[in-house]
């Protein structure tokens, strides 16, 4: 029996084996979906692959009045988790610890997420017994008392802890960093959506294609953390209110569309229809 959909949710960064894996799914499957175009994965194949793009759908789908109000805010932050990637082709996890422990030095960001008490979670381990991931952590975090990990080091002097909700954090910042686990093109998470009651950096390969360029701050444009933090700095509040307004907009415009939870389900309907012979 032949299946009707696979949807390859994560990147390659995180789940390698997972796209190692797609010849066999594509045989088991009659369709499968990717975030981007077969020819941008190919280097994380083992055979080639015909599929057809998706775009995740985003749990934030309009503003937030009471948060996009708020007018008392700090000047920068970022929530991640603390991971390190599966493999280090195109990830962006090291791209975060650079611009945290960059702007630790001047104490100019505010870090929240899980983890960053302890040694950095290593990603595409799963296939190994919990006891051996248990062990390997403790001995990772003694070693790390006699040689600790400077990015970690900076991470924890700015780092203030977890939070409820994510929204309400980034309300209170005006600026906040959001890179993608990895660079890729059209791999596109909830992570620059979620951000806009700020405005906030971005590092998708083809994000201009995707969000409107004056939506968001792309971090290519700058040489390094020191040119971004002047260009920060000299924002307006005129200019910073005229990004968050743009963003505003996108989140009510046709282009956010297909980033929406019904644009996906109608995807999913479609292809239930075209299995079926039934109209949903």
């Amino acid at each position: 029996m032949q299946l009707s959909a696979f949807f390859a949710f994560e990147s390659p960064a995180v789940e390698p084996a997972l796209y190692r894996g797609l010849a066999d799914v594509q045989r088991r499957f009659k369709r499968v979906f990717t975030f981007t175009d077969a020819h941008s994965l190919q280097p994380f194949l083992r055979a080639p692959l015909e599929s057809q793009i998706f775009r995740k759908p985003s749990p934030v789908e309009s503003v937030r009045e009471d948060l996009w109000a708020r007018s008392d805010r700090k000047f920068l932050m970022m929530i991640n988790n603390n991971r390190l990637p599966a493999i280090d082709s195109n990830e962006l996890y090291t791209e975060r610890m650079r611009a945290i422990e960059y702007f630790s030095r001047t104490d100019e960001i505010d870090l929240y997420g899980k983890g960053w008490d302890a040694p950095s979670y290593q990603m595409g381990i799963g296939w190994m017994p919990g006891t051996l991931q248990i062990l390997m952590r403790k001995a990772q975090t003694a070693w790390q008392r006699i040689r600790p990990v400077p990015a970690l080091l900076a991470a924890r002097r700015v780092y203030k802890g977890t939070v409820p909700s994510k929204l309400e954090a980034l309300s209170r910042y005006t600026f906040s960093i959001c890179f993608e686990n990895a660079a890729l093109n059209g791999y596109l998470t909830e992570k620059i959506f979620q951000a806009q009651p700020s405005s906030n950096g971005n590092a998708t390969p083809d994000i201009e294609t995707l969000v409107w360029p004056e939506c968001f701050i792309d971090m290519r444009k700058f040489a390094d953390y020191g040119e971004l933090a002047s260009f920060l700095k000299s924002r307006s509040a005129n200019e910073v209110a005229r990004c968050r307004e743009a963003g505003r907009a996108f989140l009510a415009s046709a282009d956010f569309k297909p980033f929406t939870k019904q644009a996906f389900t109608e995807r999913l309907a479609r292809v239930i229809e075209d299995d079926t012979g039934v109209r949903l």
